[in-house]
């Protein structure tokens, strides 16, 4: 379940016991018997009866009238009341369009109705699909809803999903009910998309600057000088436990043979490779002195191969544990074309 309707189930729990305190009887003095005062803290033996010490006692005085309480009807009771909630009738109305406002037909709308109390037993799923006005609806009960929008050609932004309430304790209300105000989704359609090369791999390196070549077009490593790209790292754990976070110096040098790389900096959706400012290397630096020193580091990069591609990579170097380089990277494989946004629908297997 999502994290904000949690924090509101746990809103509900206090409410529903500040009930439960609020309904405990109480035995009104005229129904209570006669209670002798205790005696001072002060007195002494010769003020009781036959000089006779009593054991203190710590122990509150007990009401023969009082009402045991019945812990069998209060689960029933709470469990009413958790019925009444999760039977909050839900009408939902949804609307899909681009970042330009446009409407999307046909996009996807998963939705999750939070109509069970527990995180194991599985809240009711529905998918529905917009109409040409990008119009969707759902209907069911609970505390409230889970909604994510998607399409094939689009990608999913924050703006693709919403969590809404229809109970006062699970979350800022948000009942949208009706058809002609709909909670607004959004998708961000893809640019005009080229053929690609995707590599994914995750690469054990040494830790005593030895290089691990790799070519990008196959995805195949070496250990002589071939391919595209050259990591090296030098880690010094020795003696460091393997699983604890003792930090320890160690750097990694990523090189581009025959090309260049920079810095990715432009966002999720800078997909257009610069035609120059390229560098031969890059170099991370991880001393064990760094405030906020991590055994893992992560690089995106724009590279100009020596071939005349351009590629892009995600790059991710964890010097703890096996020691290994993750990448992910999109090839243009045309020369001179630095258009690297990826459709996964045109990739090109890998030789």
């Amino acid at each position: 379940m999502n994290k904000k309707l949690w924090i509101g189930l746990a809103a509900l729990i206090l409410i529903a016991l500040l009930l439960w305190w609020m309904s405990t009887p109480i035995i009104p003095p005229s129904q209570q018997a006669a209670i002798p005062p205790l005696p001072s803290t002060n007195a002494t033996v010769n003020n009781l009866p036959n000089s006779t010490s009593l054991p203190a006692s710590n122990a509150p005085p007990v009401s023969p009238h009082a009402v045991p309480y019945d812990h069998q009807a209060e689960m029933e009771r709470e469990k009413k009341v958790w019925n009444l909630w999760l039977a909050t009738p839900i009408t939902f109305y949804g609307k899909v369009v681009d970042t330009d406002g446009n409407p999307v037909a046909d996009a996807t709308a998963s939705i999750s109705m939070v109509d069970t109390a527990g995180p194991g037993e599985g809240h009711t799923k529905l998918i529905k699909k917009s109409n040409v006005q990008g119009l969707f609806s759902a209907s069911g009960h609970g505390l409230g809803l889970t909604v994510q929008v998607s399409k094939d050609g689009y990608y999913s932004i924050d703006q693709s999903v919403g969590d809404f309430a229809y109970v006062k304790g699970a979350g800022q209300l948000a009942v949208y009910n009706d058809p002609k105000a709909p909670a607004v989704f959004m998708l961000r359609k893809m640019g005009e998309t080229e053929p690609l090369i995707m590599i994914h791999r995750d690469i054990i390196v040494p830790k005593d600057g030895t290089p691990t070549q790799m070519d990008l077009t196959t995805g195949h490593t070496y250990n002589v000088t071939h391919g595209d790209i050259m990591v090296q790292a030098w880690t010094h754990n020795e003696g460091i436990p393997p699983n604890g976070n003792h930090p320890y110096d160690w750097k990694c040098k990523i090189t581009v043979l025959r090309g260049g790389l920079q810095p990715r900096t432009g966002g999720e959706f800078d997909f257009i490779a610069p035609e120059s400012g390229y560098q031969p290397s890059d170099e991370i630096n991880m001393p064990a002195s760094m405030a906020s020193w991590s055994s893992s580091v992560s690089r995106s990069y724009f590279l100009q191969l020596g071939n005349g591609d351009y590629t892009r990579i995600d790059f991710q170097m964890i010097a703890g544990g096996d020691h290994f380089f993750a990448i992910t990277s999109y090839l243009n494989p045309v020369p001179g074309h630095r258009n690297l946004e990826f459709d996964p629908a045109k990739q090109i297997n890998k030789k």
